[in-house]
């Protein structure tokens, strides 16, 4: 019989990464990251498993202290390359499938982000992060290191890395930063994107695509009228080298909307021209078969699809059409291999035949969840505001009505999916009901409503928000009287407005909350992305943005509230959470502030996790009995 969840059962989440297939199209490389918690890390390593295993249990290959990451598959197909941090350095190591130990077949100055190997197997493209300079060490070693905001990036560029002389040839240099790269199928020209800085907003609203042939040394910007280009997603090459695929936005004013587009390489003016242009949902991830159709995902309602498509508009679905792909590759046959989970369902590989879709897992990497209780979510959809707003909601066994928690999620452009989500476990088990609305500024419903959120980040959403509360209390699953919340990032924000504008919630959670929109554009790495979800600048609008600030509302709180954040987050600067709690503590709100060294935007250690669960449901246990 199932057990319920634990929080120390968080550490034993698999999730596969990198899938890289062999040249014969017989074994699936990939890695997964493996807690330490007596050191409270992870280190990753990787794994192959057979492309025909039956829920086999996977071969791990490296070993070690380390994080290993980014197996590539070596032409002859006898080993397998990848970045290692071995020697304290991230360099490229290369290892026999067969046995024995890996070596180092790069050494470069500074760290390798990514490669990709020629065709003949003679060299490598690497992604390097440029190492600090000697004299900003020495500066600093002496204390005498004061410096200009921005002088002391440190950008990616590309190097041509041969192995027979073990040389790198430098292939960018400059202010601007390459954010990802992919070499041709003959090996004779390179695809990157680049923005104008390493920060996030730099990578959001500043990227463009260059082309670069490796042997003239020429290069172009390609697709110059789109706006800009996915900084995370590689540029697909087709077969024959004359397209390639990116995921882009139309317009820089519009950098959230993003679907993708076909570039022609043979034709000189660099155009662009969407492949799907009669489908109003986000598509990302491309990928190229070998027959010249186009793999990817896309992102419809609740569900990440895996599908393909051709030169004309139909399309057909690999994947099990309700749940979420979370990556995704092409063998050189043409299968289909591809990371996929739902809500009670863990990740897994799984494989499609060329052509075809409804295969079960290829592994069990997460098996110790079939010992574990967990609940699918179903979506359910309400009015609000002349629109059928979706949610996604998990109830405990038993008959409502329960406590209900409910969960914004962050962005605002971001969606509640029909994923593995183990955490809220913790919070079944407890006899609380979990409600995740797709308020407007989702993701997953189309252009017009991603876009209602601009310039109303309070208003509008909390309205969606609380139709679904009133919604859930109609249909007998939510106890009025019994309500809380907890958000993080932007799900912080609405956390606190909503708290800020009515005493409904008896408790709530605000984790890396935006909470004073001009303090936020001051500190945080993403002002651009503050103007444009706000509708223009702070100095020329300061009433406007204090008025959709929670802090204006903060004296109107009366909902005992756990502030969380990271010390190191530079999305949502931990100043955020000080400014909010010093206000609740000033109205005599219930607060507390809890800290968590090292940690950025998300809380990722292992022990940090487990505590923040914990803390997490100990204040919202608390209060929910107090009244």
């Amino acid at each position: 019989m199932p057990r319920p969840m634990e929080p120390r059962d968080l550490w034993q989440v698999r999730t596969p990464a990198n899938l890289s297939v062999s040249p014969d199209d017989t074994q699936l490389a990939f890695t997964m990251a493996e807690p330490a918690p007596d050191e409270g890390k992870y280190y990753s390593h990787v794994y192959l498993i057979a492309a025909d295993a039956d829920k086999a249990e996977p071969t791990r290959v490296t070993r070690g202290q380390h994080q290993n990451t980014q197996p590539r598959w070596w032409p002859d197909g006898q080993s397998l390359a990848f970045v290692s941090d071995r020697n304290d350095r991230k360099q490229v190591w290369r290892i026999s499938t067969a046995a024995g130990e890996p070596e180092q077949i790069t050494d470069i100055e500074g760290e390798v982000q990514d490669f990709e190997i020629a065709p003949d197997g003679q060299a490598l493209l690497l992604r390097v992060k440029e190492p600090k300079a000697k004299e900003v060490k020495e500066a600093e070693s002496k204390k005498k290191d004061a410096r200009r905001y921005g002088e002391d990036w440190l950008y990616s560029h590309l190097f041509w890395y041969a192995l027979a002389s073990r040389k790198a040839r430098r292939l960018t240099r400059g202010r601007f930063d390459v954010a990802v790269a992919a070499l041709s199928p003959d090996g004779r020209q390179v695809a990157y994107v680049i923005s104008d800085d390493p920060t996030f907003d730099g990578k959001i609203f500043t990227t463009k695509l260059v082309l670069l042939n490796l042997r003239t040394g020429k290069r172009r910007v390609a697709a110059g009228q789109i706006g800009r280009v996915s900084y995370v997603d590689k540029p697909a090459w087709s077969p024959d080298g004359k397209r390639l695929v990116i995921a882009a936005a139309d317009t820089r004013d519009d950098p959230f909307w993003q679907s993708l587009w076909v570039v022609s390489l043979t034709d000189r003016t660099g155009g662009a021209k969407r492949l799907l242009p009669q489908r109003d949902c986000m598509q990302t991830a491309a990928q190229f078969t070998p027959n010249g159709q186009v793999q990817f995902i896309l992102d419809d309602s609740v569900n990440l699809t895996l599908v393909r498509a051709g030169r004309g508009p139909q399309m057909h679905t690999l994947s099990p059409a309700k749940g979420v792909v979370a990556i995704h590759t092409v063998s050189p046959e043409g299968r289909a291999y591809f990371v996929h989970s739902r809500s009670g369902r863990a990740l897994e590989i799984y494989a499609a035949p060329a052509g075809k879709g409804g295969t079960g897992p290829l592994t069990q990497v997460n098996k110790i969840f079939h010992q574990v209780r967990l609940h699918a979510a179903r979506k359910i959809t309400y009015p609000c505001d002349g629109w059928r707003i979706e949610a996604m909601l998990k109830t405990p066994k038993g008959k409502g009505p329960w406590p209900l928690l409910l969960i914004p999620h962050g962005g605002p452009q971001g969606q509640t999916s029909d994923s593995f989500q183990p955490s809220h476990e913790l919070f079944l088990r407890r006899g609380w009901a979990i409600l995740q609305p797709n308020f407007r500024g989702s993701s997953g419903r189309g252009r017009e409503f991603l876009q209602r959120v601009l310039g109303d980040w309070g208003d509008g959403p909390m309205q969606d928000i609380m139709a679904g509360v009133d919604w859930c209390i109609e249909q007998g699953i939510a106890d009025p009287k019994r309500l809380m919340i907890y958000g993080g990032s932007y799900g912080g924000f609405i956390t606190a407005w909503i708290i800020g504008h009515t005493q409904r919630f008896q408790a709530a959670v605000a984790q890396c909350a935006v909470i004073n929109n001009t303090s936020m554009y001051g500190t945080t790495d993403v002002p651009t992305f503050m103007e444009y979800n706000l509708r223009g600048k702070p100095y020329k609008q300061l009433d406007d943005w204090w008025r959709q600030s929670p802090l204006a509302f903060v004296g109107q709180v009366r909902t005992p509230t756990l502030v969380i954040t990271g010390l190191n987050d530079e999305r949502v600067h931990p100043t955020q959470s000080f400014e909010y709690y010093r206000h609740l503590k000033a109205t005599g709100t219930p607060c507390d502030l809890v800290l968590y060294p090292r940690e950025g935007h998300s809380i990722s250690e292992p022990h940090h996790v487990v505590d923040l669960y914990e803390r997490v449901t100990a204040w919202l246990d608390k209060h929910l009995k107090r009244r």
